[in-house]
């Protein structure tokens, strides 16, 4: 059972490979622990995995495509009927929110403003 070319192309060809390497770091959490992966155990072996990655450290981008891969290539699995999962995952995300970037200090603001208002940029100028 590999896909076929038209499931292939419900992704992009990037998104194919990372989902492919996601999925080989499951099915390698799943030999090491001498788990079997079929549609009845799927809830119950993302969501043990998805504890192993966030004891990991894995940020939450990673445990999100993790999860998306393995569904993706276990065929009858559909994130709508795996409430574990769904669960599982709000945890993950509140457990390890994704990262942004800080806003910048007034100070920074306004010297920049100033700046770009001494060379003449006023549109590009924040006020």
């Amino acid at each position: 059972g590999g896909l076929s070319v038209a499931e292939e192309r419900t992704v992009s060809a990037p998104v194919l490979k990372q989902y492919e390497l996601f999925k080989r770091r499951f099915d390698a959490w799943l030999s090491d622990n001498a788990r079997v992966h079929t549609l009845a155990s799927a809830e119950v072996n993302i969501v043990d995995y998805l504890d192993v990655l966030l004891l990991r450290n894995a940020n939450y981008g990673e445990l999100e495509k993790s999860t998306a891969a393995v569904i993706f290539f276990t065929p009858g699995a559909a994130r709508r009927h795996m409430p574990r999962v769904k669960r599982a995952l709000n945890g993950c995300l509140k457990a390890k929110p994704p990262r942004s970037l800080l806003p910048l200090p007034d100070e920074v603001v306004f010297g920049l403003a100033g700046v770009l208002l001494s060379l003449g940029h006023m549109g590009a100028a924040p006020m």
